[in-house]
This record gives structure tokens, sequence and C-alpha cells, in this order.
């Protein structure tokens, strides 16, 4: 297959998929062709995401289960589907094609991951390789405004013998909050101690809406590092947003 990579190794907006099983079909039991899907969170946020998936068999033509439509250009999709994996999860999605009897190398599939990236897939000696991959690029805006509003406890950060510094909040303009910020050691008899680290985020009336936790691993802190929280879908307007909690625990 060259240069071209499998998906499961492809990771997009902290995701990566894999299909585990690529058949299914069952004539005497009428089953569908069925592909499962893994997809796996890697970030340390729960994460929604839509999916929209096309398949091309070399033996039967373009195919789609039951959610179809055609869209300006006379294409034939199935339609967006939203799903939520946990934080440092994973889920299974079962996607059914009705027509389909057999699998073969040389099946194509488009997966379209929530608007914005499209992978062109092609199956080879039982595996699903990466042809092309297709990115909106985001156009981040900083909001130092909501920095304004982030909240963390210097006593307990001093107790654990850490700071926390050098905040930034960004949104990608397409509803997905970015809030970063580093982690150092201030003193050398705690340091190589695990521990947690919270982000929580408050709307205006003071109610939890998002929360994301990361954890420093097994092997103790190092003394430095960076917490790359990534917040997806609110209900509201980000500059409804009234306060971000961050601690250490």
């Amino acid at each position: 297959m060259g240069n071209n990579e499998r998906l499961k190794d492809i990771l997009v907006d902290e995701l990566s998929f894999d299909v585990i099983k690529d058949g299914g079909y069952s004539k005497k039991s009428f089953e569908s062709y069925t592909i499962i899907l893994k997809v796996t969170n890697h970030s340390n946020a729960e994460i929604d995401f839509k999916l929209r998936v096309r398949y091309t068999s070399i033996l039967f033509g373009l195919m789609v289960d039951d959610f179809q439509y055609k869209d300006s250009e006379n294409m034939t999709y199935v339609m967006y589907s939203t799903y939520k994996i946990n934080h440092k999860s994973f889920g299974i999605l079962r996607i059914r094609f009705d027509e389909i009897t057999e699998v073969c190398d040389g099946d194509r599939m488009e997966l379209e991951i929530s608007e914005r990236t499209k992978l062109l897939l092609i199956r080879n000696k039982g595996e699903w390789y990466v042809l092309e991959k297709q990115t909106k690029a985001l156009d981040f805006s900083r909001y130092p405004e909501l920095e304004n509003l982030i909240e963390h406890f210097e006593a307990i950060e001093d107790r654990m013998g850490i700071t926390i510094q050098n905040f930034c909040v960004r949104d990608d303009n397409e509803g997905t909050l970015y809030l970063d910020f580093e982690i150092f050691a201030t003193r050398g008899d705690y340091y190589k101690n695990s521990f947690f680290i919270y982000a929580v985020i408050y709307d205006k009336g003071n109610n939890i809406v998002k929360m994301a936790h990361d954890f420093t691993g097994n092997d103790g802190f190092k003394g430095y590092g960076k917490f790359c929280g990534i917040f997806h879908n609110f209900d509201f307007p980000i500059s409804e947003i009234g306060l971000i909690r961050i601690y250490p625990a």
C-alpha cells in the first residue's frame, strides 16, 4: 500500500477509528452486511461527534444504509449520526449496508467526521488504509475575557508543591473550546507524587456544564506538565460561560 497509513493509526481531533469487523452477512438469517467500528477517545474530556459514511463496493457499487439522502450534486450519503464517547474510553458503532453480501479488497469507504474531516479509505489484505485525509482549517479565536474567568486555588497548589500558570482559552468557531495551561513544581519534596488536575466549566447560573481531568501518570509528576482540555458541543454561546475552575486533587 505504499505510504498509506492504516486507519487505526490516524488521529482525528483526539479520536481514532478502527474497523474491527467488516462482515456479518448471513443469507440464512437475512442479516445485513455490517461494519463494526471501534472509536477511541484519547482526550481527557467527553467528546460528541458526528459521523457520515459512504461505502463503494467493487461488486455492488455505491451503498448506503437506510438513513440516506441526496445532496445538491445528487450524491447519496448515509445521514449524519451523533455519538458521545467518554474520556479515555471507546465506543462500538455498527454501520449497516443492506445490499452488500460480500466484502472485497479494493472496496472503498469515506468517513466524514463532524463536518470537518474526511477520511478516504481502501481495503487491502483485510485491513483499511487511508488514501487521503481532508481537513478544513480551523480558525481559532483567543478569548482573553474567558481567561479572566479562570479561578484556581493557590493555597491548594502550594500545599501540593505545584503552581498552575500560563492559561490560554481558544475557540475554533465551530463550537469547540480549547483550554491550555502549564503546571510547574515549586519544591522538590512532593513533585514525584501523582495527582489529578480538574477543569470545570460553569454557566452564568453557576451550573456545571463541562468537565475534564487529567492524571500526571503512574510514575509521578516530573516537575513540569501541560494540560490540554477540549470541550465540545456547548448548548449555549461560549460568551455565556460564567466561570472556569481549575484545581489539583
